[in-house]
Protein backbone atom coordinates (compact mmCIF):
# COMPACT_ATOMS: atom_id res chain seq x y z
CA UNK A 1 0.00 0.00 0.00
CA UNK A 2 2.85 2.41 0.81
CA UNK A 3 4.39 1.70 -2.57
CA UNK A 4 1.11 2.46 -4.34
CA UNK A 5 0.65 5.66 -2.35
CA UNK A 6 4.23 6.71 -3.12
CA UNK A 7 3.67 6.09 -6.83
CA UNK A 8 0.43 8.05 -6.73
CA UNK A 9 2.04 11.03 -5.01
CA UNK A 10 4.97 10.99 -7.45
CA UNK A 11 2.58 10.79 -10.41
CA UNK A 12 0.52 13.73 -9.15
CA UNK A 13 3.56 15.88 -8.37
CA UNK A 14 5.04 15.16 -11.80
CA UNK A 15 1.78 15.83 -13.60
CA UNK A 16 1.10 19.13 -11.89
CA UNK A 17 4.74 20.22 -12.14
CA UNK A 18 4.27 20.31 -15.90
CA UNK A 19 1.96 23.29 -15.45
CA UNK A 20 4.64 25.21 -13.55
CA UNK A 21 7.28 24.73 -16.26
CA UNK A 22 5.15 26.32 -18.94
CA UNK A 23 3.56 23.34 -20.64
CA UNK A 24 1.23 24.35 -23.44
CA UNK A 25 -1.92 23.98 -21.39
CA UNK A 26 -3.84 27.13 -22.18
CA UNK A 27 -7.54 27.74 -21.93
CA UNK A 28 -7.61 29.19 -25.44
CA UNK A 29 -6.73 25.70 -26.79
CA UNK A 30 -9.52 23.15 -27.04
CA UNK A 31 -7.91 19.78 -27.69
CA UNK A 32 -10.04 16.64 -27.98
CA UNK A 33 -9.55 13.94 -25.35
CA UNK A 34 -7.60 11.93 -27.93
CA UNK A 35 -5.08 14.79 -28.08
CA UNK A 36 -4.70 15.06 -24.30
CA UNK A 37 -1.85 13.08 -22.76
CA UNK A 38 -2.77 12.75 -19.07
CA UNK A 39 -5.60 12.92 -16.59
CA UNK A 40 -3.96 16.02 -15.07
CA UNK A 41 -4.14 17.77 -18.44
CA UNK A 42 -7.77 16.68 -18.94
CA UNK A 43 -8.58 17.92 -15.45
CA UNK A 44 -6.93 21.28 -16.22
CA UNK A 45 -9.10 21.85 -19.28
CA UNK A 46 -12.22 20.57 -17.55
CA UNK A 47 -11.95 22.35 -14.19
CA UNK A 48 -9.71 25.36 -14.85
CA UNK A 49 -10.98 26.27 -18.31
CA UNK A 50 -14.57 25.07 -18.02
CA UNK A 51 -14.40 22.86 -21.12
CA UNK A 52 -17.49 20.80 -20.28
CA UNK A 53 -17.20 18.85 -23.54
CA UNK A 54 -14.35 16.86 -21.90
CA UNK A 55 -17.14 15.10 -19.94
CA UNK A 56 -19.26 13.50 -22.64
CA UNK A 57 -21.63 11.67 -20.28
CA UNK A 58 -21.96 14.45 -17.66
CA UNK A 59 -20.75 12.34 -14.74
CA UNK A 60 -18.12 14.85 -13.61
CA UNK A 61 -15.16 12.87 -14.97
CA UNK A 62 -13.29 14.27 -17.98
CA UNK A 63 -11.68 12.09 -20.68
CA UNK A 64 -12.54 8.78 -19.08
CA UNK A 65 -10.01 6.84 -21.16
CA UNK A 66 -7.33 8.78 -19.23
CA UNK A 67 -9.02 9.46 -15.89
CA UNK A 68 -11.03 6.30 -15.38
CA UNK A 69 -14.75 5.78 -15.36
CA UNK A 70 -15.25 5.76 -11.58
CA UNK A 71 -15.29 8.96 -9.54
CA UNK A 72 -13.11 7.30 -6.90
CA UNK A 73 -10.39 6.52 -9.45
CA UNK A 74 -10.63 10.01 -10.95
CA UNK A 75 -10.16 11.59 -7.52
CA UNK A 76 -7.13 9.38 -6.92
CA UNK A 77 -5.59 10.34 -10.25
CA UNK A 78 -6.19 13.99 -9.45
CA UNK A 79 -4.44 13.46 -6.13
CA UNK A 80 -7.42 14.52 -4.06
CA UNK A 81 -6.39 13.76 -0.44
CA UNK A 82 -9.93 13.01 0.72
CA UNK A 83 -10.13 10.15 -1.75
CA UNK A 84 -7.06 8.47 -0.30
CA UNK A 85 -8.72 7.82 3.05
CA UNK A 86 -11.78 6.10 1.58
CA UNK A 87 -10.34 4.33 -1.44
CA UNK A 88 -11.74 0.98 -2.46
CA UNK A 89 -8.92 -1.60 -2.25
CA UNK A 90 -9.85 -2.93 -5.71
CA UNK A 91 -9.24 0.50 -7.24
CA UNK A 92 -6.12 1.20 -5.20
CA UNK A 93 -4.69 -2.06 -6.54
CA UNK A 94 -4.55 -0.49 -9.99
CA UNK A 95 -1.71 1.70 -8.73
CA UNK A 96 0.37 -1.16 -7.34
CA UNK A 97 3.33 -2.19 -9.45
Amino acid sequence: MRRALGFLLLYCATSWAAIAVGQEWRCDRKPACTQIRSCAEADFYFRQCGHAQRDGDNDGIPCEALCGDAMELYLLRRGQPSALSTVNPDIAGQFAS
